[in-house]
């Protein structure tokens, strides 16, 4: 019976640990009725969260983002996510300034990205050649 407890003190004591070391972080774009709000979870190891890009009269894109990374000041990261009942999980590459991420747009095209066949998947061609000429996130201070 002593161990069992000695075992649920130290489990607890680890989850504990684990969660102290999360750093969440928001960033919100809203512009022209258009709203972007990415929310990142950072540990020693991984970046995940959620990312909405809300376009105003088109389509939107709810999703996440896991495998996350930053490489000097660029996070790439997979962004899974849904639209028009199809579901795609592409490599995504935001650029950090101080407080805020820019993103690039060169998702939307395909200059310096690639697509499977049917765009379930898709890829940069070239890391050194991103243009972050895309959206700018301010990063959201919580209120507590």
């Amino acid at each position: 019976m002593s161990s069992c407890q000695e075992d649920q003190k130290n489990h607890t004591y680890q989850q504990k640990t684990s969660e102290t070391n999360i750093n969440q972080e928001s960033y919100l774009y809203e512009e022209n009725k258009d709203t972007i709000l990415l929310s990142l979870a950072k540990t020693e190891n991984s970046i995940s969260g959620k990312l909405d890009i809300l376009r105003f009269q088109k389509d939107s894109r709810r999703g996440t983002i896991h495998d996350g990374r930053f490489t000097g000041d660029t996070l790439f990261a997979i962004y899974q996510s849904m639209q028009e009942g199809q579901i795609s999980a592409c490599e995504i590459a935001f650029l950090r300034k101080g407080d805020v991420l820019i993103l690039s747009n060169d998702i939307f095209g395909e200059n310096n990205y690639q697509y499977n066949d049917d765009y379930s998947k898709g890829r940069f061609k070239d890391k050194q050649l991103i243009k972050f000429d895309g959206d700018t996130l301010k990063k959201i201070t919580s209120m507590q």
